[in-house]
């Protein structure tokens, strides 16, 4: 047989694997709407207009007929849809990110597109339906070798799958690829209780090392003494402050974390520290923290300022949020009701996080607590000692004290 004859006869037999058959019967009559393409059965049913050929799961031939069969039946009931080729993960990307935008806050959105970034070399040319949870797992595994840690890997998944949902609810993808990942556990570590002398430290540090020491020196302050975080205190306007009701505003533009606004009451220091900044004030600027550099005429991040302070006063491990577990501690330790600095906080559940999570009590402060608990003589013991404790009686008609250690 010559090149050219053997050429056409390889071509042929690939085209016949390739090709679809008509599924015979017993009788060597082909079932209508059943097709075969190599060793895999496929539906041929028109759907929305179109002559589509669906693929089939079964391997036998009994199994097709009754997915076939189950098909027509969905079709009659007008619940089957044609298939189509899912958009790749870039394409949807820039999508969902214009839609977010107009719902999510500013720091959720600068989070979400770092995100993005990374799992766009991971997926950028997968169609959505092809990232499947082996590979997420995998590209997670990958970040943990990077360095991340359990806590950004999980948010990653999540803005992943964020991403997902929206291509479902836009009708771009029919069911999410792959069930929920389970999150990887983790602890984040406990921030430890600073001093109001560290606090000056940074500040007097920041006066003499940065170029806008003293607006960071307010900034730094004002945190510890109303507890505001990072972002929210950064867009304080002056209308903020009301000097009639000795009350501080916070979050009055709606991009609090809970989307709501809260008051703080003035205390001593707080008021004092806000007349201080009001007599430095601009007259012309809204801002508490105004910059000319920027577009809307405040200061966007004082990121820099603290890394230079830091170094300069010595102390590497204080962060903006130690400013906020400040101003909680503070509040526990003057005896203030959890519901009360909750409500300063801004958290709705009236104390729980705040004892979980903000509240560090100093060495000092229990040693204080200590000294006002009075066992002994003060209680009517002349000698200072605490009686035996009696035994349980043994008489069985005698009535039993059940405690909650019994």
């Amino acid at each position: 047989m010559s090149k050219t004859n053997e050429t056409e006869a390889r071509a042929g037999k690939r085209a016949g694997r390739d090709s679809f058959e008509r599924v015979l019967d017993s009788r060597k009559q082909p079932i209508k709407g059943l097709w075969k393409r190599r060793e895999r059965f496929y539906a041929r049913l028109n759907v929305e207009g179109v002559d589509t050929r669906m693929p089939l799961e079964s391997l036998t031939m009994k199994g097709a007929k009754a997915e076939l069969t189950s098909l027509r039946a969905k079709k009659q009931e007008n619940q089957l849809r044609r298939e189509t080729k899912a958009p790749k993960f870039e394409g949807v990307r820039d999508t969902y990110l214009k839609q977010a935008t107009l719902t999510k806050r500013p720091g959720t959105m600068e989070s979400e597109r770092n995100h993005l970034k990374h799992l766009a070399k991971e997926f950028a040319n997968s169609r959505l339906n092809q990232i499947t949870k082996e590979r997420v797992i995998r590209y997670r595994a990958n970040k943990l070798g990077q360095g991340w840690s359990k806590r950004s890997c999980n948010l990653s998944v999540t803005v992943l799958r964020n991403l997902l949902k929206f291509a479902v609810d836009m009708g771009l993808l029919r069911d999410l690829p792959f069930d929920r990942v389970q999150s990887l556990k983790h602890v984040s570590p406990r921030k430890r209780l600073v001093d109001w002398t560290e606090v000056t430290r940074l500040c007097d540090a920041a006066l003499g090392n940065v170029k806008k020491g003293r607006l960071f020196a307010d900034y730094l302050r004002l945190m510890c003494l109303c507890g505001a975080r990072r972002d929210e205190t950064l867009r304080l306007r002056w209308c903020d402050v009301d000097w009639q009701q000795s009350l501080l505003t916070l979050g009055s533009d709606g991009l609090a974390k809970n989307h709501e606004s809260r008051a703080v009451d003035f205390s001593t220091g707080l008021e004092s520290h806000l007349r201080d900044m009001a007599s430095r004030r601009d007259s012309d600027c809204e801002w508490l923290f105004p910059s000319a550099r920027s577009k809307d005429g405040r200061v966007h991040t004082f990121k820099e300022s603290l890394r230079i302070a830091r170094s300069a006063a010595g102390i590497t491990d204080f962060g903006f949020h130690h400013c906020r577990v400040f101003f909680a501690s503070q509040c526990v330790m003057a005896g203030i009701d959890f519901r009360t600095i909750a409500t300063w906080l801004g958290h709705k559940d009236g104390g729980t996080l705040l004892s979980r999570v903000y509240a560090r009590l100093s060495d000092q402060h229990k040693r204080n607590m200590a000294n006002r608990l009075v066992i002994g003589a003060s209680q009517g013991d002349p000698e200072g000692t605490i009686p035996p404790i009696q035994p349980l009686s043994r008489d069985p008609g005698a009535p039993v004290a059940v405690t909650r250690d019994q």
